[in-house]
């Protein structure tokens, strides 16, 4: 399964990035909007995690994008974001995003999260 991380933050990029990949998943980083819509409009990805607070037009105009391209329109969306805002998770729900998330990210959660928005059972406890 692969999935794009749009995160301007190298660190955190890196980080998530690890960690998903430790859980079985395809991590391709976008470090801006602008390369996040390219890469979404070329990829066959399964899920886009997207921050907001970017530069080349921020994370809200690339989720409308998204959502408006037939390339990436039925591709389910994730926000990943620091930003203090309560009014986030509703504006990022309302232009298409399926979730919210906080930063900083559990990564558990985060695979958990993701597995459950493509519908794909947690694996068996051994």
């Amino acid at each position: 399964m692969k999935i794009l991380y749009a995160e301007d933050d190298p660190v955190a990029a890196e980080l998530v990035r690890s960690g998903l990949r430790a859980h079985g998943w395809q991590v391709q980083i976008a470090r801006d909007s602008m390369q996040a819509g390219m890469f979404a409009a070329k990829g066959q990805f399964d899920l886009i995690l997207l921050d907001l607070q970017m530069p080349g037009g921020g994370g809200y105009v690339t989720l409308k994008r998204l959502g408006l391209s037939i390339h990436t329109a039925d591709t389910p969306v994730i926000v990943v974001s620091g930003t203090d805002d309560e009014r986030a998770p509703e504006k990022a729900r309302r232009l298409g995003a399926r979730a919210f998330v906080k930063k900083p990210v559990d990564l558990d959660e985060l695979s958990s999260l993701i597995r459950s928005t493509l519908g794909i059972p947690d694996p068996s406890p051994s």
